[in-house]
């Protein structure tokens, strides 16, 4: 069987720790494991990154999701498992709400030898009605499967919200239109537990915060 060793450490230099000129955004910390800690199980064929981005095309006056994906094979030695063996792919990206796909692409084949990687890029045209707004915050799933045959080698899952933000002289736009953003900066510091504060006192501090104005 295989054994996971963690050892945890409260001690405070500046190669483990906050570097010094960033600590005053963190006036009180402390040691431990604080937040829930997951194990990931990792093929040697795998989804290693997928950025989504939004364009606009002035002259077709549409939105376009231009989603990014690089795929890594770290395969080294020759398996008899002929899913693993194979060095021919498909790829497909899906956009989905919580009831249907709303985007599917078509199978895109590709060659990926052991020990190498590659990149694939698709493009979504966008509905106006699926962009977010601080109105209408509507989220998506996005989804990037590879299958080797019939078989799904690995899926990458991530929940996108679709809008395109930029700064416009000193103007801000989401979706091309100007907005205004009123708000401060909060430190999560609740007494002796400094930034370990819990989610719940996090929520009910941004409530307070809210209803002050």
């Amino acid at each position: 069987p295989n054994l996971l060793s963690v050892r945890v450490s409260n001690i405070s230099d500046s190669k483990s720790t906050i570097p010094v000129k960033q600590l005053l955004h963190f006036p009180k910390g402390g040691g431990g494991i604080f937040r829930d800690v997951f194990i990931h199980f990792m093929p040697n064929i795998f989804v290693s990154d997928l950025k989504s981005s939004i364009n606009f095309d002035s002259k077709a006056k549409k939105f376009f999701l231009n989603v990014r994906t690089k795929i890594e094979n770290r395969e080294i030695n020759i398996h008899k498992d002929s899913v693993l063996e194979s060095e021919s792919f498909s790829f497909v990206l899906t956009l989905s709400s919580a009831s249907e796909i709303i985007r599917k692409t078509s199978e895109n084949k590709f060659q990926l030898s052991r020990n190498s990687e590659i990149f694939l890029t698709q493009n979504f045209e966008l509905d106006g009605s699926m962009l977010w707004t601080p109105s209408v915050p509507k989220t998506f799933v996005l989804s990037a499967e590879i299958y080797s045959g019939e078989s799904l080698v690995d899926a990458s899952i991530r929940q996108i919200a679709l809008y395109k933000l930029e700064l416009a002289g000193d103007s801000l736009t989401i979706n091309n239109q100007k907005v205004k953003i009123d708000g401060i900066t909060y430190y999560p510091v609740y007494g002796d537990l400094g930034s370990l504060i819990s989610y719940s006192q996090m929520e009910k501090d941004i409530r307070l915060i809210k209803e002050t104005g």
